[in-house]
């Protein structure tokens, strides 16, 4: 997890995702950012978007 933000019931969190090979090489990396509702300590709702960017695009390294 990079970044996580809430207002309200609204959470917002940024992070990186891998894709690894059968021998644990990372094979993709992607930038994901995720909406969830939470209501009453349960997760209502969630959407991920994800995208094919340099993680440095978004402030890591790109092979990290």
């Amino acid at each position: 997890m990079k970044y996580i933000a809430a207002q309200e019931e609204v959470v917002l969190s940024q992070r990186i995702e891998k894709i690894l090979d059968k021998d644990g090489k990372t094979m993709l990396t992607f930038d994901v950012m995720g909406v969830t509702r939470v209501e009453n300590g349960k997760i209502t709702w969630n959407r991920d978007y994800f995208y094919k960017l340099p993680t440095a695009e978004w402030g890591g390294d790109a092979h990290s």
